[in-house]
């Protein structure tokens, strides 16, 4: 296939003419035509295609298609009937009425070669381009960002099933591109026993059963390590299979060779989850769990614009293994947005992307305000007696001492280098001053003298800025805006299919993030562009006339809870 360069073609006049018969008040995918043609204009894909061979079909119409496609959470099959059947698709798509439109595995030939850009975010900001040049998005403005959990596209197993299906997944790739090398390797009885899907058979009940059969698998697992690790497997080697790498990966993580034989691995002896697998058919899907909910998948991170006067846009898409922390993502989440110029003034996250060091390079490198509450705020004062923190003790900086609550001035004042390479500074206090001190219960437990580790000067006075300011009453009020990017992953997860990957591995599911993002925009630009503006959470009718002691009661007791 061929891209031929061609500007996107006028509407019809027939298409056009029914269309608005049909639609006195513009459908969404009419009004989303005619507001954003330049962004289906500007995206250049002529990298994606060769210079010869069968002319394609117009990229742009087939991204327009799988943007209406997620909107209405449709499938490539719905897609393409919809874009065949209905008089607003043709509309938006330029197409004669009589159009019979293309099959649906065009559109998944064309995800295929979007795969291939250099860039995954282009068509994302494609869009937020257009909409800065249409007033709609500003930069330095206001910004929340937050992650949820996705649900790879696969069956979660028990290490029984996992183990077994494994197995069956390697012979089953070797039997189809090395079938001589299955007949003289594989046992006889491995056809039955490994013939169908692991899930179709009923696993043994009883313990000792349980173990037998694990034992036995473990056994054919080794066998066919040993028989892949002949001269005559050189070949399937060199291919480097996926199954054959995973199978290995998964039998070394479950299993272990002992003086008994082959052994299942306890689970409270297993290596952490971001080294395991958790299906032989998605390798790249980690087990993770979050406030007691557990998951094996991904985990993106939105970022919306959400300024009053404006529409609430998403402007960055960050997709993960499951089992990544959040912190390391801001900074990758300011460059990338650095880049399309659409950094914030003000950035809302919560507890899980602050710390010192993000706090002054935010604040150092691009000028954003970071607004969440840093961790360990939320009990200044540990434990039943009142101990001293940080806080209580007095930093004189230029004279590298420390004067803490009793008046005692420290003895020592060492740099050091942390775990993560940054300068800390190691204080210490006299062990008879600390001994005889009448604040000795509230300051430490140690029978020798007060030790504080400070970090670097200016990320320490940031933390205690973002404290103070987290803890007052404005930066309560000021960190209610952070709330309302639940209502991205509320809208995702119900209207479009967010919650679960349609596709294997974190390259695809990442696409489909940025498609559901774009999904969004184009659902509420629409809304935006017929008068439609964000309101705030709904509140039922008797919830209104709920006394204002009993919300503050109920309030209380919610985040009570959730601490």
């Amino acid at each position: 296939m061929s891209l031929k360069t061609q500007s996107i073609p006028s509407i019809p006049k027939v298409t056009r003419q029914v269309a608005q018969a049909v639609f006195p008040q513009p459908a969404p995918p009419m009004r989303f035509r005619d507001a954003f043609e330049p962004f289906l204009a500007s995206i250049d894909f002529t990298e994606l295609y060769p210079t010869r061979g069968k002319p394609a079909l117009p990229p742009w119409r087939l991204l327009l298609v799988t943007i209406l496609q997620f909107s209405e959470n449709l499938t490539d099959r719905e897609a393409a009937h919809a874009a065949r059947a209905r008089i607003d698709w043709k509309y938006a798509l330029s197409m004669d009425l009589t159009d019979p439109g293309f099959h649906y595995s065009v559109l998944s030939e064309f995800r295929d070669r979007l795969l291939q850009q250099e860039n995954p975010l282009t068509s994302l900001e494609g869009l937020l381009q257009c909409c800065k040049d249409q007033g709609l998005l500003k930069t330095r403005g206001k910004q929340r960002t937050d992650s949820t959990h996705i649900l790879a596209y696969l069956r979660v197993m028990n290490r029984y099933e996992l183990v077994a299906e494994t197995l069956r997944a390697v012979l089953n790739t070797l039997a189809t591109h090395f079938p001589d090398w299955v007949r003289t390797h594989v046992p006889n009885h491995w056809y039955a026993k490994y013939a169908h899907r692991i899930e179709n058979f009923r696993l043994p009940k009883k313990e000792g059963d349980k173990a037998e059969f694990i034992r036995m698998v473990g056994m054919d697992g080794y066998v066919m390590l040993c028989a892949l690790g002949q001269e005559s497997a050189r070949e399937i080697l060199q291919r480097a299979f996926p199954e054959v790498e995973t199978f290995k990966c998964i039998w070394k993580r479950h299993f272990k060779l002992t003086e008994y034989g082959v052994t299942l691995v306890p689970n409270d002896e297993l290596p952490p989850s971001r080294q395991g697998v958790e299906s032989p058919y998605e390798s790249e899907a980690k087990y993770s769990t979050k406030r007691g909910k557990e998951w094996v998948g991904y985990k993106v991170h939105f970022t919306e614009s959400c300024d009053e006067d404006l529409p609430h846009l998403i402007v960055h898409v960050d997709t993960t293994t499951a089992e990544a922390h959040d912190a390391p993502r801001l900074a990758l989440i300011h460059q990338a947005l650095e880049k399309q110029a659409l950094l914030p003034a003000q950035h809302w996250v919560d507890a899980g992307y602050i710390s010192a060091n993000q706090l002054c390079e935010s604040q150092s490198q691009y000028g954003i305000q970071l607004i969440g509450p840093p961790r360990g705020t939320r009990d200044w004062k540990k434990g039943p007696e009142d101990r001293f923190d940080v806080r209580d003790f007095t930093v004189l900086w230029d004279e590298k001492k420390v004067i803490c609550p009793s008046g005692a001035t420290s003895t020592s004042w060492i740099l050091r280098k942390t775990d993560l390479s940054d300068a800390a500074v190691q204080v210490s206090f006299r062990e008879e001053e600390c001994a005889g001190c009448a604040l000795r219960k509230k300051c430490t437990t140690a029978k020798r003298g007060r030790q504080l580790k400070l970090q670097p000067r200016d990320r320490l006075e940031a933390l205690q800025q973002a404290r103070d300011l987290h803890n007052s009453e404005e930066g309560k009020k000021l960190y209610q805006l952070r709330a309302g990017v639940e209502s991205v992953f509320s809208q995702g997860v119900r209207a479009f299919g967010l919650r679960k990957s349609r596709y294997r591995g974190l390259k695809k599911t990442h696409f489909q993030n940025i498609f559901i993002a774009l999904a969004i925009n184009y659902s509420r630009l629409g809304n935006w562009l017929v008068g439609e503006r964000p309101q705030p959470t709904r509140i039922s009718a008797l919830a209104r006339m709920q006394p204002i002691r009993a919300k503050k009661t109920a309030r209380r007791a919610e985040t009570a809870n959730r601490c």
